[in-house]
């Protein structure tokens, strides 16, 4: 299977965050929210822990 991407400048034109630069910020948002999110369970976990 091929897929061939035209892009028509139709996002750029319109001001859309879809530069390559939006989706590593995008990235870095999300990795923070994860990196947050097991913060937060490893620290219930060990909570659970000490209270056993």
């Amino acid at each position: 299977m091929e897929i061939l991407l035209i892009g028509n400048g139709f996002d750029l034109e319109h001001d859309l965050p879809t530069h390559y630069k939006d989706f590593l910020d995008f990235c870095d948002k999300a990795r923070r929210i994860y990196t947050f999110y097991d913060d937060i369970l490893l620290c219930e976990y060990k909570q659970k822990n000490l209270d056993n």
